[in-house]
């Protein structure tokens, strides 16, 4: 994997993760009112972190794989819990987020850092943590929001995994060999087969050629390439620190973790 924006993602959508972020971004073009519709608010409460049940194990953090239910209200200090009209809920149909991906609000990002497993916690979000003046689909502008979530499951980032399905018989990548290789590279997404979640990248036929250990590709290819000989197929599952990292590429969201299959085609 080169490290630039892959050269095959345009257009590539983040799967399982597009159900969250097409509302919780705030992005959708079918909202109805405009800034000036703006509804006066009764009042922009703080943004208020509630833990109502405190789950077990350990707790979330940036570049885990969550899934989570959630459902979202209004906010209105004049019902109970501050829940007015409610706008989406997906109990019973749990989705799934990579926290500080940055595809959600950035109050829904906050709240959620810390929380453990089976536990369950309201949200508070101001209008600037939230929507904002433009609001989002039935969210209206300038409108502060409620959210009641329950941390179903935590896969937490792996560590540099390198796993061989073909032991090849040919010459050995070593460190400053020049190597060619054909690829396929995944969003990590561990409730999925082989956790293989939206495919980003792949070669298609036409191998990439670079000097192994020269950090002309992501560290993780630098370092779970060493070792491979021609004919032999790897898969690679490589933390964010070792991709991408916290700023993320093309179609690959901050904190991602990366599957990739790799096959040795030539060592020089």
């Amino acid at each position: 994997m080169i490290s630039r924006p892959p050269r095959h993602a345009a257009g590539v959508t983040v799967g399982a993760l597009a159900a969250i972020g097409a509302l919780l971004t705030g992005c959708q073009s079918d909202n109805p009112l405009t800034p000036t519709d703006s509804i006066a608010p009764t009042g922009i409460p703080a943004f208020t972190i509630t833990d109502l049940i405190v789950g077990t194990g350990d707790p979330t953090a940036n570049g885990d794989f969550l899934t989570l239910e959630f459902t979202l209200w209004l906010y209105d200090d004049t019902q109970p819990d501050n829940k007015g009209q409610q706008i989406q809920t997906t109990v019973g149909n749990p989705t799934t987020y990579v926290l500080g991906s940055g595809l959600a609000i950035v109050g829904f990002e906050q709240g959620l850092v810390g929380m453990r497993t089976g536990g369950e916690r309201r949200l508070i979000v101001p209008p600037a943590l939230a929507f904002g003046a433009f609001g989002s689909g039935a969210v209206p502008p300038n409108a502060s929001v409620v959210f009641d979530v329950r941390l179903v499951r935590l896969d937490p980032v792996p560590p540099l995994t390198i796993t061989d399905l073909v032991v090849g018989a040919g010459a050995e990548a070593t460190t400053g060999a020049t190597v060619s290789v054909e690829y396929v590279g995944w969003l990590w997404e561990p409730t999925q087969t082989d956790a293989k979640g939206v495919e980003f990248d792949a070669s298609a036929g036409t191998p990439i050629v670079f000097v192994l250990g020269d950090g002309l590709v992501i560290p993780g290819w630098d370092q779970g390439l060493v070792g491979m000989r021609v004919g032999g197929e790897r898969r690679l599952i490589i933390p964010p620190e070792l991709a991408y990292g916290t700023a993320g590429s093309g179609p690959i969201p901050p904190y991602s973790t990366l599957v990739f299959d790799v096959e040795l085609v030539a060592v020089e």
